[in-house]
């Protein structure tokens, strides 16, 4: 079970503009708790450390950063701002296949998804995000033994 701390508690749910990530932290636990788990192919017991947002003009991006019980360190990113890129070098599968990859320059918007990665090597896999020019570019870090997994 997640039980939230003082540190969560104290964590900012608002995007800087105005909507929030989640009704609670306790929701956003429960809502990340298997995403987190298929990246460790268990279920494990963590804790969210830090939330940044990206500055979107619309909707937003928020890098959610945990900590699990026997120390691993890893993010995720939850966002509703479906116009995105990612990088080319990067294993890539979606969690439902009526999902589409919108373009940078469609509008999005509405639908919530998570973007996570996972190591498929030696070297750590954490998701980097570049908002530049209006669009936002999801990488796995330094490292190409990864694997993306965005959904939906």
């Amino acid at each position: 079970m997640n039980k939230v701390t003082d540190i969560e508690h104290s964590l900012n749910l608002k995007s800087p503009n105005g909507e929030m990530i989640a009704s609670n932290i306790s929701s956003l636990k429960k809502d990340l708790e298997i995403i987190i788990a298929q990246g460790f192919e268990n279920n494990t017991t963590f804790n969210i450390s830090k939330i940044e947002y990206l500055p979107l003009a619309t909707g937003y991006s928020a890098i959610i950063s945990y900590i699990t019980e026997d120390g691993f360190e890893g993010n995720l990113v939850k966002t509703n701002n479906p116009s995105f890129k990612i990088s080319e070098n990067l294993v890539v599968k979606t969690k439902n296949t009526s999902l589409r990859l919108r373009s940078s320059d469609e509008n999005g918007g509405g639908s919530t998804f998570t973007v996570s990665c996972k190591k498929l090597g030696t070297c750590d896999c954490k998701v980097t995000a570049v908002y530049k020019n209006g669009v936002t570019t999801y990488t796995c870090g330094d490292c190409n033994n990864c694997e993306m997994t965005i959904e939906h």
